[in-house]
């Protein structure tokens, strides 16, 4: 198996980096009722993580794991798109998630 085959792995590892950020984030300003930079945070991560899944979209079928990890053209950009439709539902819930009753679990909700 070679190494460079891990690549196509992007986008699984992207939405994983984009969990692990918001969770430290969310766990270094716990208790904190200032978090406004928060949303803008996970757009941005979301936003790069949409860009690099288009950008690193293979021409051909990978099989990883004999067989347990396939990954297609189509469905590397499926895996883009459906990026671009978290990073909108984001965008559009910065107004409900400002108010109080459901400020405490605003990064549960990005989770």
């Amino acid at each position: 198996m070679n190494y460079i085959q891990f690549l196509n792995m992007v986008p699984e590892a992207l939405l994983v980096a984009i969990l692990i950020i918001t969770f430290i984030a969310d766990f270094a300003t716990h208790g904190s009722r200032n978090r406004t930079w928060l949303n803008p945070l996970v757009s941005v991560l979301y936003a790069v993580a949409a860009a690099l899944m288009f950008t690193c979209v293979s021409s051909e079928t990978v099989t990883l794991f004999g067989g347990a990890y396939v990954a297609t053209p189509a469905a590397t950009m499926m895996k883009g798109i459906l990026c671009i439709g978290t990073l909108i539902v984001v965008l559009q819930s910065r107004n409900w998630l400002s108010k109080d009753i459901v400020s405490e679990v605003e990064a549960e909700f990005y989770m």
